[in-house]
């Protein structure tokens, strides 16, 4: 796209290197660069779709990126953010906000106190499937009537989420890191409140099953509601070796079932299954590049298309997790 000439990455994931790959892809002009967010030593021949590596945020600074993707570990974002606002550099931050309350209120009032109004986002990339858009209209425009309660599930057996890697080893295996069903899965946490409203937390179990030999919460069952009365009912977990993702909400007008996986929305109205959306297979990649596409149009200035989660919001979703794990079994 016209007028980008820099673009870089913070961390060197896996979640990181996707960002740099789709980079490349959507901005082929550009140059893509990467900073360690541990400060370490990395050789660029081993870096992927990546053009420049520095050392310190600092030099990146100084480079004037046209924006940055924070992806480093949860408990390792708070440092890079005031620089990249002093130098009025727009940034997208992973999910979660950050690992802790404190740190992620610290993020969110930098950015609201930012004087030159630099774009930020929270990289919750969900918000940005075509479903989603389709399923948020539906419900603000009460397609659905009432809805009366939701039930949100995912599952996902961890072993199998980066295949050739030691799932022990991963970001989502350690607490130091900001690992656990609740920060890593926390996409659905935050859906639901852009859905259907702030969540208020009643009931939460949290649970180490000790199956995966981790040292974070592998098993998660919430009970919420929302300032409209709507009971959400959330269950998180790392075990079910049959991926499942999907959202089911029971409504003056039948039962609405959005399937995240395959990435379709029916209503069952009793007596007749009415199919409302079909992506029909489309790349799940897509998310992801509409989600740069999206931001990049925010920095613009242009119209904003789909809605990125705030920090704001972000930040309150942090606060729901840290209640949860206050009450882990």
């Amino acid at each position: 796209m016209i007028g980008v000439n820099l673009i870089a990455v913070i961390g060197m994931g896996s979640i990181a290197a996707r960002h740099r790959r789709n980079i490349k892809a959507l901005f082929p002009v550009a140059k893509v660069a990467a900073l360690p967010s541990s400060g370490r030593s990395v050789d660029i021949t081993s870096t992927s779709d990546c053009d420049y590596v520095y050392k310190s945020i600092e030099d990146l600074c100084a480079q004037k990126p046209d924006f940055v993707i924070i992806a480093s570990p949860s408990s390792c974002r708070l440092v890079f953010v005031s620089p990249l606002l002093a130098n009025r550099i727009p940034f997208l931050i992973e999910k979660p906000l950050a690992s802790t309350v404190s740190e992620a209120r610290e993020i969110e009032q930098a950015c609201l106190a930012n004087a030159y109004d630099t774009p930020t986002a929270v990289a919750y990339c969900l918000r940005h499937l075509e479903s989603a858009d389709f399923l948020k209209s539906q419900i603000e425009s009460k397609a659905f009537g009432d809805i009366y309660s939701v039930t949100i599930e995912v599952g996902q057996y961890l072993p199998d989420w980066r295949p050739g890697q030691d799932y022990r080893n991963s970001v989502s295996a350690n607490a130091v890191l900001g690992g656990g069903a609740l920060n890593e899965l926390s996409h659905e946490l935050d859906y639901a409140q852009w859905l259907f409203g702030p969540l208020h937390l009643e009931y939460a179990s949290v649970r180490n099953t000790g199956a995966l030999d981790v040292d974070v919460e592998d098993v998660v069952d919430m009970s919420l509601h929302t300032q409209l009365g709507i009971n959400v009912n959330i269950h998180l977990d790392f075990l079910q070796k049959k991926p499942v993702r999907k959202c089911v909400i029971i409504a003056e007008r039948g039962r609405v079932e959005w399937d995240l996986i395959v990435d379709k929305i029916h209503l069952d109205h009793g007596d007749r299954v009415e199919y409302l959306y079909d992506s029909k297979g489309a790349d799940r990649n897509s998310m992801y590049m509409i989600m740069l596409q999206r931001f990049h149009q925010k920095i613009l200035g242009g119209k904003e298309q789909g809605s990125f989660c705030t920090p704001t919001q972000a930040m309150q979703v942090v606060e729901i997790i840290n209640l949860a794990k206050s009450r882990k079994a």
